[in-house]
């Protein structure tokens, strides 16, 4: 008889210990105890953006983020089928509100895929990263 009893109290034992575990993750989450990436600067948009099919080369690239991003620990870089692609510094317009990163493109681009791969610098000191691709095919 008591074997019966015991499986039922374990059990039991059991849903109570995984229920408090996962009070205690919740609550940790809810109060920002936890690190979520969804807190961290995501770009939100790009020109060119991504997946663009391009007539000619762009003059510059422009990143638009989440949040402000710092530009001393930010970077963007622009890589061909012939390696790396002469940027300009990081800039931005400060007197504007959600201005983009933007960053020159020193010298006109052949045809051909690049990569743009982009880190972004949080005011938390935890850096986002990211890439994207666009095409360039000239003109017709």
């Amino acid at each position: 008889m008591a074997g019966r009893t015991r499986r039922p109290i374990a059990l039991l034992s059991g849903i109570v210990a995984f229920l408090a575990a996962a009070g205690v993750v919740f609550t940790f989450a809810s109060a920002g105890a936890l690190p979520a990436a969804r807190f961290h600067a995501h770009l939100e948009k790009s020109e060119p953006a991504a997946n663009d099919t391009l007539g000619t080369s762009p003059h510059a690239l422009k990143l638009w983020f989440s949040e402000k991003i710092e530009l001393k620990t930010s970077s963007v870089k622009l890589e061909g089928a012939s390696g790396p692609v002469a940027l300009g510094d990081l800039v931005r317009d400060e007197a504007k509100e959600h201005a983009p990163v933007t960053s020159v493109v020193t010298n006109a681009l052949a045809v051909g895929r690049y990569t743009v791969s982009w880190t972004a610098g949080g005011k938390d000191g935890h850096p986002a990263k990211g890439t994207y691709s666009f095409v360039i095919k000239g003109a017709k």
